[in-house]
């Protein structure tokens, strides 16, 4: 713990450095990020501090990945562990620099975190959402679209229409719980004037 603490005064790239050099140490960074996301809970670190962590521990599953990519001696292998390493490379390259777009993923986290505080249920339904009802969707989608340039232009365009909604819906998502409950309430109000 010295050793990021000592990290976070020093530099945010050398935090991710240190991330990094942890994740690899033990081979997980679900080991890394789950065991300092309490300490942002109780306060110890900021979600400032843990965003560099966190893309550090990122680059660190990448290297391990390679790794043990290089030891199965399979072309295949390695060049999709060379694609894991510089899809984490670009996607830091392109949130991570700039002070403005380091605000989008922060402010999100602080949104999802919000949210999580106001309504207790909220983690399980954003897990069922976004672990189980987009990927079953994304699969339908390639299932119902031949692989060509029309189907792949049609793919993404509904795909990146798929994520502006869940972007919007989770930005109003208090207007929706409202509106829900209106209308149970109006529901159980219709109900007892029947009796």
């Amino acid at each position: 713990m010295r050793i990021v603490q000592k990290s976070l005064s020093i530099s945010p790239y050398l935090t991710m450095i240190v991330g990094m050099i942890l994740t690899i140490s033990v081979q997980s960074s679900s080991i890394i990020t789950s065991t300092f996301t309490p300490l942002v809970g109780l306060s110890i670190l900021t979600v400032e501090q843990m965003f560099p962590l966190t893309l550090g521990a990122n680059i660190g599953t990448t290297c391990t990945a390679i790794l043990a990519s290089l030891v199965t001696e399979s072309v295949s292998a390695i060049q999709i562990a060379i694609c894991h390493f510089i899809f984490n490379i670009i996607g830091i390259t392109l949130w991570f620099p700039l002070q403005f777009t380091r605000r989008v993923p922060l402010k999100m986290a602080y949104r999802l975190g919000d949210l999580v505080a106001k309504y207790k249920w909220f983690g399980v339904y954003y897990i069922l959402y976004l672990f189980i009802l987009i990927p079953v969707i994304s699969w339908s989608i390639s299932n119902l679209i031949t692989l060509s340039i029309i189907g792949l232009v049609f793919g993404i365009l509904i795909l990146s229409i798929l994520a502006m909604i869940s972007l919007w819906m989770f930005n109003k998502f208090e207007r929706f719980i409202e509106i829900a409950g209106k209308c149970r309430r109006h529901n159980r109000q219709r109900q007892i004037e029947m009796r």
